[in-house]
């Protein structure tokens, strides 16, 4: 008699083989669970203190990483740049992309902001408004990972400065952050 081999497929966990683990947090919390190496369950924790489970499979969370080269950190054991991860990179690059003129970026002539151009008018109400509105314009039309909170743009006339603090909530990482800087005129 001749043998036979069966072939069974592999089939992947329903939505009752995947074990609920709840963890009571008195914030809003997401704890993956890793199930066979191949499926995540997000346990969510409510404020309230009931755990509900997120409805819907995920893989890892996106991680945000740039290279900080105006303050860069060198590892002693690689005497490599270290790069910024998540907050520290949106921070870098909602900076980055105030301070950066126009005709700067290669084969993307438009973005940027004309911040450092307005540095030249008047030190003015006006003026301090319409360099708020350009920051909020090229952060919502270049930065799609940030919903700005709030920009301040103090005028520091004895030193012919602004001092600029903008607010920002980062999206994946649902959390709020602030980046504070000086312009000034070089000239």
């Amino acid at each position: 008699m001749a043998s036979q081999s069966l072939f069974i497929a592999p089939t992947l966990p329903t939505e009752e083989d995947i074990p609920v683990v709840v963890v009571p947090a008195p914030v809003p919390v997401a704890t993956p669970l890793v199930l066979y190496k191949t499926v995540v369950k997000p346990v969510v924790e409510a404020a309230a203190g009931a755990p509900t489970i997120q409805p819907s499979l995920f893989g890892p969370r996106e991680t945000y990483s740039d290279l900080d080269l105006r303050d860069p950190f060198i590892s002693p054991y690689s005497r490599d740049v270290v790069p910024a991860k998540d907050t520290m990179a949106v921070k870098n690059s909602v900076r980055n992309l105030v301070l950066t003129n126009f005709y700067e970026t290669p084969f993307d002539p438009f973005r940027g902001s004309d911040v450092r151009g307005l540095l030249f008018e008047n030190a003015n109400a006006y003026t301090a408004m319409t360099i708020e509105k350009e920051i909020r314009r090229v952060l919502i039309q270049y930065e799609p990972r940030v919903n700005v909170s709030s920009i301040d743009v103090i005028d520091q006339s004895d030193v012919n400065a602004y001092e600029v603090t903008i607010n920002f909530n980062i999206i994946v990482l649902n959390k709020e952050s602030s980046v504070n800087f000086f312009l000034e005129r070089l000239r």
